[in-house]
């Protein structure tokens, strides 16, 4: 810079800014390395639906990879009994700092898809929904059950006696076939009744 008839030189060292830069690149990195192995759908929303940040990984199946939702509505891209519900545990979980969940199904053109949500506060009027595709769980849980009841109507109709003893030798199971075996009801043979029918 000139001044009058001299010159002026301002040198400012940039060292400490370009080591402050390089941390903050690398811990944007990291960040961004973490949120590609996270599968679950991620989506920051203000108090009023609208639409912040989002992670979409691939195959989560709420939203597909790829959608740009940034700076859009919850209502836009969501159904509107979800949305309700939703904002709801939003503006719970910014009332009082405490994480909401939600679980819904879709029927989606691949068929029907279960998905959890959790909801917490991200700021004074944000909050983050991480969504997670439980199909699998849900599936599994029902193929359990239906085996479960496969089993015990196995059991109740077999022509032999069935029964089943916990660690402290009481009867926790008699079948039908049991009971009459025993010549009392499968109620009686409960707990220690089974050792009255033993002679």
């Amino acid at each position: 810079t000139a001044v009058g008839d001299g010159l002026v030189l301002t040198l400012t060292d940039l060292s400490e800014i370009k080591i402050v830069q390089q941390a903050l690149d690398k811990a944007e990195q990291n960040q961004a390395a973490i949120l590609s192995a996270v599968p679950d759908l991620m989506i920051r929303v203000d108090r009023h639906g609208l639409i912040l940040g989002c992670h979409a990984p691939v195959g989560n199946g709420a939203l597909r990879a790829g959608t740009p939702v940034v700076g859009r509505q919850l209502a836009d891209v969501l159904p509107a009994d979800l949305v309700a519900l939703a904002m709801g545990e939003v503006d719970k979980a910014l009332a009082t700092g405490e994480t909401q969940y939600i679980q819904h199904s879709a029927d989606l053109p691949s068929g029907i898809r279960h998905y959890e949500a959790r909801i917490v506060a991200s700021g004074k009027d944000e909050a983050v929904a991480i969504i997670r595709n439980i199909t699998s769980q849900k599936r599994a849980e029902q193929t359990l059950v239906e085996s479960q009841d496969r089993l015990s109507a196995m059991a109740r109709f077999s022509p032999v006696g069935l029964f089943q003893c916990n660690m402290k030798s009481q009867a926790i199971y008699v079948n039908d076939r049991w009971a009459a075996m025993a010549g009392m009801s499968v109620a009686e043979a409960l707990g220690d009744g089974w050792k009255s029918a033993v002679h």
